[in-house]
């Protein structure tokens, strides 16, 4: 058991199991309230596969082979997935390893594991822009990006294709729509 103490005098204490002479597997916090949180550990990496706040709710953890973070399950539901208020429609966002958002489910119905009525496809680029978008009837939106990772090109199914133009000081300095028409920012 080890604590610390603030300069106000409150104390915090933790407490590992096993208490010593052994790789931890788990850690149990105490707060100056009173409040216990448990993180169990991967003896073998060190990392956290599970954590318990005060209130009893669990979040689990899972890695890759070279211990990156690859799927987080909050408590009281599977990853990534979001309850709807009544009358909204239940959706599931499939994650990468990266935390970003690579299909997205809108489900028929009000139950979150029924059948899909619409799916929402997203690639990224390898520096991890949007690349693009595409939705379950095939239309695709695309995005291209300068050296400086500023969006210059936009192309829309329903709009056409807009393009962005910077200025030195990294502010737009022109956008032009699929009609040709361009609007130029003064600065």
């Amino acid at each position: 058991m080890t604590s610390t103490t603030d300069v106000y005098g409150k104390t915090t204490r933790a407490e590992y199991t096993p208490a010593s002479g052994a790789i931890v597997t788990k850690v149990t916090t105490t707060n100056t309230l009173g409040h216990t949180s448990t993180n169990e550990m991967d003896p073998g990496r060190g990392l956290p596969v599970a954590q318990e706040d005060a209130n009893k709710r669990r979040t689990v953890m899972r890695y890759d082979a070279l211990g990156r973070l690859t799927q987080a399950w909050s408590p009281d539901r599977d990853p990534a997935t979001m309850t709807p208020d009544a009358g909204d429609t239940p959706t599931k966002a499939i994650l990468d390893a990266q935390g970003r958002k690579t299909e997205l489910l809108q489900f028929a119905g009000e139950d979150p594991t029924g059948p899909v009525a619409h799916s929402t496809k997203y690639a990224y680029t390898p520096k991890g822009q949007l690349d693009s978008v595409t939705d379950q009837s095939g239309s695709v939106w695309s995005y291209k990006y300068d050296m400086r990772g500023r969006p210059i090109e936009v192309n829309d199914p329903d709009k056409g294709t807009t393009r962005t133009t910077y200025d030195i000081g990294d502010r737009i300095q022109t956008v032009t729509d699929a009609r040709g028409k361009t609007v130029a920012f003064a600065c």
